[in-house]
């Protein structure tokens, strides 16, 4: 019986770690995009390093939820690196300088990162003990 109990315990305690480690990289991913889409809005060439830099946490963030098998975390995950490619693709293919992304691209770096605040905070819901897990 005490061997039931104590892996259980152990069980429970890795799972605690991982939901740490998992919370803090979704902690940068939201802060993240929320200050880089604000700083796009300002100065749109600060996306030369902040989409590096928020598709590598994306990516990181991607692992952990394929791991895990969540599937909202997989898709919030997946978006990150997705738009900052998408947009290198286009601004490279069209050659567009500042000038022509001076709005599209802050708008839709804030729908994204609207949709990484609120599946992000879905994700962690204190309605659900489970952290939504949904196994695909």
């Amino acid at each position: 019986m005490k061997d039931i109990l104590d892996s259980g315990f152990a069980h429970d305690i890795h799972k605690n770690k991982r939901s740490l480690w998992h919370i803090i990289v979704l902690f940068l991913l939201i802060i993240g995009s929320i200050v880089s889409t604000l700083i796009a809005w300002v100065e749109i060439e600060s996306i030369i390093g902040s989409g590096p830099i928020m598709s590598i946490i994306g990516i990181v963030f991607l692992i952990q939820n394929i791991l895990n098998k969540e599937g909202l975390g997989m898709i919030i995950g997946a978006m990150v690196p997705a738009i900052s490619l998408a947009w290198f693709i286009i601004i490279y293919l069209y050659s567009l300088g500042p000038s022509d992304c001076e709005l599209i691209v802050p708008a839709s770096l804030t729908v994204a990162s609207t949709f990484v605040v609120v599946g992000g905070s879905r994700l962690y819901s204190p309605k659900n003990n489970d952290l939504t897990r949904r196994e695909i």
